[in-house]
């Protein structure tokens, strides 16, 4: 159980990673905190969704795995 959470945490951290990057890129004299807020929340949505589905997915196969795991020592 520890892998799957392992790498949902590594996957999560790296979107993390990525929001901040567009951060500071976007973070330059001028702009206004709207236009920097905007670029922060395009940047962060979309990665982190997909992370997060992917994390969710992977919870519940794993739970599903460790069910058939256990149904299947409980009938041998």
């Amino acid at each position: 159980m520890g892998i799957p959470f392992t790498l949902g945490v590594v996957m999560l951290v790296g979107a993390w990673v990525r929001a901040g990057m567009a951060v500071a890129r976007g973070a330059r004299a001028g702009r206004s905190p709207e236009e920097l807020a905007i670029e922060v929340g395009d940047a962060a949505v979309e990665p982190l969704a997909l992370y997060g589905i992917l994390v969710l997915v992977g919870g519940f196969l794993t739970v599903v795995a460790l069910i058939a795991f256990g149904v299947a020592e409980r009938l041998s």
